[in-house]
């Protein structure tokens, strides 16, 4: 999608997205409120709304995106787009350069993009189509008293069922499932739809892939939810091509290597658990912090959300049908207000998956069970130790035969 504000009546849109005419200007994306998607008049604060969102205000000549950056958008001579390359420049080819993309996992932080002039709009800001500058819209002060456990979790219980409810509305619902909190709160939150949902998982992660692909088959098998076991299939370098030319060349990484060969499009929405990190302290590295607007919440959203996942959306063939049921500004509310220690422990999904789903909780999170330890050199450990075993045995008793 690519905007040119002097001929603001006419705006290029991708057949997948969603453009509507509203009585201030444009909406584009998919926005949720209270349950529903947003198809007439929009609610009095735009940041009541959910999912991926860019509303156009034609009085006021401003650009608001969802809290997220879920639907990540970049500006510059005179354009917005969903793409750097759709805006014509030049590349600013020593950035080009250090980033070194798609070889590295990087990704242009700060609003950076590959192209001289081309800023990438960061969550929490808004911009002036007047100047062409972006401004910090929330927040801008330290929020104000904690939060607990309890009452954070009854907020991301309802925001998450309530953007599960609009999409299943509309589309089947797929989840990515994992070892993890995020992805098992989802579940959680979705268990009203589970006769329309399906669930899969990559071996994909260096560092817990071998324990998703063990510990969510049997989640599923347990609940009686269909789950299917991915093989991580690299793909052809022209698809790789394709993702990273829809990407604008701003990030890569595994989505990139596997370009959709995994797992193709099936007319599902994809339920992903991004923003979950959110709420555990991502970037923090102690559990000892006061209460304050910590600098590392705002920086996983600005940067990692916004700068990162918002432009991995892009790479797929059909981004409309991935949904973030934690996009919403109530999500970023908790989390400035809810304790370090809360976050590093993960207690605020602790709390919804027991109010929502509890017997998902049977099958430990992030852990190996007793009897299966880390099955790689655990088990290759454990059959030596049985062979030892077994030979000694063999040698007591051919020394008793003889």
């Amino acid at each position: 999608m690519a905007m040119a504000w002097a001929d603001a009546d006419h705006i290029e849109v991708s057949t997948a997205e969603h453009l509507t005419e509203i009585e201030c200007g444009w909406l584009i994306g998919q926005p949720t409120y209270e349950g529903r998607f947003v198809e007439g008049d929009l609610p009095d604060d735009l940041y009541e709304m959910g999912g991926p969102w860019a509303v156009f205000h034609l009085d006021k000549r401003t650009l608001y995106t969802d809290a997220f950056g879920h639907f990540s958008l970049v500006y510059g001579h005179g354009r917005v787009a969903t793409n750097p390359d759709l805006i014509p420049a030049s590349d600013n080819a020593t950035l080009v350069g250090l980033m070194d993309i798609p070889v590295p996992d990087n990704w242009y932080p700060f609003g950076l993009t590959p192209k001289n002039g081309v800023s990438r709009l960061l969550p929490n800001h808004y911009l002036d189509l007047n100047s062409w500058s972006q401004h910090r819209l929330w927040p801008k002060e330290n929020p104000r008293g904690t939060i607990t456990i309890d009452e954070a979790a009854t907020i991301i219980g309802l925001v998450v069922r309530h953007n599960i409810n609009a999409v299943s509305s509309k589309h089947p619902l797929q989840l990515p499932l994992t070892a993890g909190y995020d992805s098992r709160m989802l579940l959680a939150c979705a268990r009203d739809h589970v006769a329309q949902l399906q669930c899969h998982t990559h071996n994909a992660h260096p560092a817990t892939g071998r324990l998703d692909v063990v510990t969510a088959p049997r989640l599923c098998k347990q609940q009686s939810i269909p789950h299917q076991t991915l093989k991580n299939v690299e793909a052809p370098q022209a698809r790789k091509d394709e993702w990273l030319k829809r990407a604008g060349r701003s990030a890569a990484g595994a989505s990139y290597n596997i370009a959709g060969s995994s797992f193709p499009y099936n007319g599902r929405t994809r339920l992903t658990g991004h923003g979950g990190e959110a709420l555990r302290g991502y970037y923090y590295r102690s559990e000892s912090r006061s209460y304050s607007l910590e600098p590392q919440d705002l920086l996983y959203v600005e940067q990692r959300l916004g700068c990162w996942a918002g432009v991995l959306r892009w790479g797929v063939a059909k981004p409309d049908m991935i949904f973030w049921p934690m996009a919403h500004r109530r999500v970023l509310e908790v989390m400035l207000r809810l304790p370090a220690e809360a976050k590093v422990r993960s207690a605020v999904h602790q709390r919804v998956i027991e109010r929502e789903w509890p017997d998902l909780l049977t099958i430990p999170v992030n852990k190996w069970w007793e009897w299966q330890k880390v099955p790689g050199k655990g088990l290759r450990a454990a059959s030596r130790a049985i062979y030892r075993v077994t030979q000694a045995y063999r040698n007591i008793r051919g020394a008793r035969k003889a």
